[in-house]
């Protein structure tokens, strides 16, 4: 199964985001989307140690550059260059 990390203060974007995955398999396997409402709570899901294939982020949330600062403490501060971030805005 792969895990992928949706983070979006628009409840609408998390519908049409699960909606749109729906039944989809990479490599043959299920998709796991879990859900985060700002940056903070992206924060929590990272350090929990899922292990996530994708992290579909958007740039403007609490702040305006509230996602490119989580992209700089996933690269820095937790040291995780390996995840794949995809920026939506």
């Amino acid at each position: 199964m792969e895990t992928i990390l949706v983070v979006d203060d628009e409840l609408d974007v998390h519908q049409v985001t699960k909606l749109s995955l729906k039944g989809l398999k990479i490599l043959g396997r299920d998709l796991n989307i879990v859900h985060a409402d700002s940056a903070a709570e992206a924060e929590i899901q990272i350090k929990s140690g899922i292990q996530f294939a994708v992290i579909l982020l958007d740039v403007v949330m609490e702040t305006e550059d509230a996602g490119l600062n989580l992209v700089k403490k996933i690269r820095e501060k937790h040291q995780n260059n390996e995840i794949r971030i995809i920026l939506r805005t």
